[in-house]
């Protein structure tokens, strides 16, 4: 019988399979913070900060250091800033993987956006246009 960390990570593995838009591999700095989630703690509705590792018009994958667990299905509200002067995009996902580095206290999620603010999506649609798929 597989364990808890085997069936994550499994489960990450078919989400790459399964992405439907193309990502692209960049790190930006993101403010998130949960609204809500399975037996959602006080001490989690924090602000976290993170990176991006990679991005796509319907989600990102996200590196972070933290000793609280994010579960499978939290709903978050993100703040990627994508650059020096500020700019700064809005979205709210939900956790569909995540996978803890065994030796660390770092996770990485992927977490699929669920809404992004009107006013911005046409802006975050052309800001990743300039980037060339690497699928």
């Amino acid at each position: 019988m597989r364990d808890e960390a085997s069936l994550t990570l499994a489960g990450a593995k078919d989400y790459d399979e399964r992405r439907r838009d193309p990502r692209v591999r960049v790190q930006y700095p993101v403010s998130l913070r949960m609204i809500s989630a399975p037996n959602l703690q006080p001490f989690t509705r924090r602000t976290i900060h993170c990176m991006t590792s990679d991005v796509s018009v319907s989600g990102t994958r996200l590196a972070i250091l933290t000793d609280h667990v994010i579960p499978l299905g939290a709903e978050l509200k993100l703040s990627v800033k994508t650059g020096r002067f500020g700019k700064a995009y809005q979205h709210q996902g939900i956790v569909r993987w995540v996978v803890r580095e065994p030796t660390t206290t770092a996770f990485v999620i992927g977490v699929e956006f669920t809404e992004t603010q009107p006013p911005r999506l046409k802006a975050w649609l052309k800001h990743l246009s300039r980037f060339r798929s690497d699928d």
